[in-house]
């Protein structure tokens, strides 16, 4: 059974076409995709065999929240939010020992 990020392909078919292949040096990851018409935004985190989930859902304030309490803890934790235009309508609260940041100028928060 093939495994990506850590997580296991059931289906058996590969990676969905969409996906992507990540390799980032962070302590935690964002990202966005869409299936059947709805945006859903993923957080996740290093583990110890992989990434782990924190958060996932519509919202992109929620899920990018989730990842920076997760990670705020962390000394020298970084969250970095991958490359799509995020609607961000809600406060962002960054702890101070994270690092935030984007995919250079392809990600746009709005």
């Amino acid at each position: 059974m093939s495994q990506i990020a850590g997580l296991k392909d059931f289906r058996k078919q590969g990676a969905p076409g969409d996906i992507g292949t990540f390799v980032k040096p962070t302590t935690a990851i964002v990202f966005q995709f869409t299936f059947s018409g709805t945006t859903t935004y993923v957080a996740m985190r290093v583990g110890l065999s992989g990434w782990v989930l924190i958060d996932q859902g519509t919202v992109a304030a929620t899920v990018i929240n989730a990842a920076l309490t997760e990670v705020g803890g962390a000394a020298d934790g970084e969250v970095v939010v991958l490359e799509g235009a995020y609607a961000i309508l809600a406060t962002l609260n960054v702890p101070e020992s994270v690092l935030f940041r984007g995919v250079g100028w392809a990600t746009i928060f709005k």
